[in-house]
Order: C-alpha cells, then sequence, then structure tokens
C-alpha cells in the first residue's frame, strides 16, 4: 500500500503483495493528477505497507497538462 502526495493533494494505493514474485510482479498502470503549488512543487511516495515487502515503482514520468517533457 502507498500514499502518493503533491501540490496539497493525497492519493492512497492499495495491492495485494502476496501475489507477487519476483518472476512475475503483477504490475499495476495508475495514475495521480496534481496543481503544482509552486515552481517546484514536491512528489512524494509513501509506503503504508504494514510488511518489510512494501510497494514498487517503475516508469514514473510527470506530465504538464497531459504532455510530457523533457527538461534535459
Amino acid at each position: 500500500n502507498m500514499d502518493v502526495t503533491a501540490g496539497g493533494t493525497t492519493q492512497s494505493y492499495s495491492f495485494d503483495s502476496s501475489v507477487t514474485s519476483l518472476s512475475n510482479m503483477h504490475w499495476q498502470e495508475n495514475s495521480f493528477t496534481f496543481t503544482a503549488t509552486s515552481e517546484t512543487t514536491l512528489l512524494s511516495f509513501t509506503s503504508t505497507s504494514p510488511t518489510a515487502s512494501g510497494p514498487v515503482l517503475d516508469d514514473v514520468s510527470v506530465t504538464l497538462n497531459g504532455v510530457a517533457t523533457d527538461e534535459d
């Protein structure tokens, strides 16, 4: 289980990790919509899992009005 927070908005996500393994993580796609409250806004991911095997993240992206931007 995990909370995602940014710009004063928090959303909770849950997942049954008892069905996962290293060879099959049962990945889920989720989205989180928020409005930045300043030029820089902290995006945080906080485990709320009661066990040592908490959430795993992969391929996180942030878009501006639905359009991916590359600031490199």
